[in-house]
């Protein structure tokens, strides 16, 4: 099998995914993981993946990156979970993308599991213009930690100190779970 190589053309001359643990034994092995994790994922519409990737590489985003959870999520959302994977027992994140990682599908398969595996988001930025003219985008940035957070300690969302933030990246309020749409208005 060719295994992750994609199936569709790429830039690349020859593909090569890293492997971290024969990159970085004395971390991944010796000290369970990163203590920090710091970026920029690249993003790419969840409807794209297949065909800028091929079928086995989407596959493999969904199955071994996510455990199985199906949706249009964007590649953001399986840096998201990567990343996280990565981190030694009280690692932290941060890490910038576009706004849809706090909504649908990307924000169900990345930032749903994230929290819903232990992980806290301790500050956010919900949406924001991209500083430079250049780029008409709005961005989203999450940072976070798998370390137990004092409930006490404060939380930052949009710049506002806040008691929780969701996955919405937002200030959580009393009701939990996600969004639904209503029937009528």
């Amino acid at each position: 099998g060719r295994g992750l190589t994609p199936a569709v053309p790429t830039d690349y001359e020859r593909w090569q995914p890293l492997h971290w643990i024969i990159e970085a034994p004395d971390v991944i092995l010796d000290r369970g993981g990163f203590d920090a994790v710091i970026g920029n994922p690249p993003f790419l519409g969840g409807q794209k993946l297949s065909g800028a990737m091929g079928t086995a590489v989407r596959d493999w985003l969904v199955n071994t990156i996510a455990g199985g959870r199906r949706g249009s999520a964007d590649l953001v959302a399986y840096f998201f979970l990567r990343a996280t994977s990565l981190l030694q027992a009280t690692g932290c994140v941060g890490l910038i993308a576009t706004n849809t990682v706090a909504q649908g599908d990307s924000r169900e398969v990345g930032l749903d599991a994230m929290v819903g595996s232990g992980f806290t988001i301790t500050r956010a930025i919900q949406s924001r213009s991209w500083p430079a003219s250049s780029a008409n985008l709005e961005y989203a940035a999450v940072w976070g930690t798998l370390a137990d957070v004092d409930p006490e300690v404060p939380r930052v969302a949009d710049d506002i100190p806040v008691r929780r933030i969701s996955t919405l990246l937002e200030a959580s309020g009393r009701a939990e779970g996600n969004p639904v749409r209503l029937r009528e208005n």
